[in-house]
């Protein structure tokens, strides 16, 4: 059997599927928010928070604290492909496909998720 996962990176604000699309990240009132914008969208936001961000004190979000073990990275894959429409077990190993996908589909994240899924990937069988 193979499975085909295809990312189509959509825009939150207008719906709109774009090769532009990548997630930003932000904070409001101790809240951690995520949003998937195309580059003209994300220029909007960064413009409306440009004059409060001279004024504002940085703080480290601990990126390690998103995804502080290994289970908590695979629940998380999981609830993914779940809203993607891919039916996963709830338990056992996450197909190599599906982990490569949810790679493609947070790859503008800055945090360690990159690295975190590659220790995931199953090695490819060797060749006989």
């Amino acid at each position: 059997m193979v499975v085909r996962i295809i990312v189509h990176k959509t825009d939150d604000l207008n719906g709109i599927v774009s090769d532009d699309v990548s997630t930003v990240s932000f904070g409001v009132d101790g809240v951690h928010y995520e949003i998937d914008l195309n580059k003209a969208h994300q220029e909007q936001l960064r413009a409306a928070l440009a004059p409060f961000l001279p004024l504002a004190r940085r703080v480290d979000w601990g990126a390690g604290t998103l995804y502080s073990t290994q289970d908590d990275l695979m629940a998380r894959i999981r609830a993914w492909a779940q809203e993607q429409g891919v039916g996963l077990s709830s338990r056992g190993r996450i197909p190599n496909a599906v982990i490569a996908a949810f790679k493609a589909a947070h790859e503008s994240r800055s945090d360690d998720i990159m690295q975190r899924c590659d220790g995931l990937l199953e090695p490819s069988p060797e060749p006989d």
